[in-house]
């Protein structure tokens, strides 16, 4: 195991981004990553072979941290205004007092000792790909006052959100989800008390649709969807990320859905449509295709980063953009939304059969191409990888 880096703070900061002091910050970002010694004053005696050195009115997103205390004598040079700024460096500590000074005086040029050492820009040190994220945005790196504070927010929160999604949480939620993000965090409620919020609302869903009121169950299902949004930001922006959360929130993102589609097939059944065609002839066919292709579609895409290593979503552009519409919970929802508009959620049902169906077709045939690829000797690789992917 590694010795522990000693981490000191130069200058003070009072602005916070989401409410979240800026030393804390510092800390939660740095753990799970390389064991640190946090020292309050710069007069601390370093212990370890090593130091980092960050100022403290500057945002520095985890990945960078971890990418600049990965490896020896690194340096963050940020673009800022109309020139750059020095805001952190890690350093043998025989070089922290020419750090220190670094970060507090800004001089112009490079100063001659940081020859040997690697001077870069936040995506330079942290890279601009972000496979957890699925997708290629530079991390977050800039100076923090009340001026700039709420760029610095809508810039945390855009780097919080995942590339590859549906349209729903693509294009409706963010400006919506943002706000909210904000309050929650101001008002210190943390990521898990709205997971099981968004779990009561998935209990709420499955009687309302259970009991056919397809409108309520509706609207319900939207609340978690957004919530189930507003949790994962939260979560990240405030760097207050946990296993048991993160568990019980991809659980209740995997099980509940075949929950919801039975229960409105339920609500059907009991709502007058057992006899209206074409339901009554392909209700119970479209019934069990749900089902069976609900695992099906998830036990491809499973399979793929198994066999690939990467997410079948971000192997290439097609698949990120079909990653929008493909048969998962929120496209399921505005399927039968559509239905239920016109008066016909039988219609819908049937129709998010079908979609099931097509999704399944188009997910097997790309995992057949990338097995095919394979064998040809060609790397099945993701494009976000590529410096000039715009995702």
């Amino acid at each position: 195991m590694p010795s522990p880096i000693d981490v000191y703070v130069v200058g003070t900061c009072e602005t916070s981004a989401f409410s979240l002091p800026q030393a804390e910050r510092l800390r939660r970002s740095l753990e799970g990553g390389i064991p640190f010694r946090f020292h309050a004053s710069l007069n601390g005696s370093p212990a370890g072979a090593d130091a980092l050195v960050v100022r403290s009115d500057w945002v520095i997103e985890k990945r960078i941290l971890h990418a600049l205390t990965a490896a020896r004598s690194q340096v963050l040079r940020q673009p800022s205004g109309n020139g750059h700024v020095y805001a952190a460096a890690f350093v043998p500590v025989e070089k922290l007092g020419e750090a220190i000074q670094l970060l507090t005086t800004q001089p112009s040029g490079r100063p001659s000792w940081l020859v040997g050492f690697k001077v870069g820009s936040a995506a330079e040190i942290g890279g601009a790909y972000e496979r957890k994220l699925r997708k290629r945005e530079p991390p977050v790196a800039a100076e923090l006052n009340n001026a700039s504070r709420d760029g610095v927010e809508r810039a945390l929160f855009r780097s919080a959100y995942k590339g590859a999604t549906d349209f729903i949480t693509k294009y409706l939620w963010p400006i919506p989800a943002f706000h909210v993000v904000r309050a929650l965090a101001a008002r210190g409620i943390s990521p898990n008390v709205i997971t099981l919020v968004g779990l009561a609302c998935v209990l709420a869903t499955f009687v309302l649709f259970w009991l056919g009121h397809f409108w309520g169950g509706l609207a319900s299902a939207y609340v978690m969807a957004f919530l189930d949004t507003v949790d994962g930001k939260l979560a990240r922006v405030t760097i207050t990320s946990s296993r048991a959360g993160h568990l019980l929130d991809h659980g209740i993102d995997l099980i509940s859905p075949p929950f919801w589609w039975a229960a409105w097939f339920a609500g059907l059944l009991g709502s007058g449509f057992a006899t209206t065609e074409p339901f009554q002839t392909w209700g119970w066919p479209a019934f069990w295709s749900i089902m069976a292709l609900y695992w099906l579609v998830r036990g491809v895409e499973a399979l793929f980063v198994a066999r690939f290593t990467i997410y079948i979503h971000i192997w290439q552009p097609i698949d990120f953009v079909f990653r929008q519409i493909t048969t998962r919970r929120n496209v399921n929802i505005a399927i039968l939304t559509v239905g239920t508009l016109f008066g016909r959620p039988d219609l819908g049902f049937l129709a998010v059969a079908g979609w099931a169906l097509a999704s399944f077709i188009f997910h097997f045939a790309r995992f057949g191409q990338a097995f095919f690829q394979q064998l040809r000797g060609h790397e099945v690789r993701s494009w976000l990888n590529d410096a000039k992917s715009p995702a």
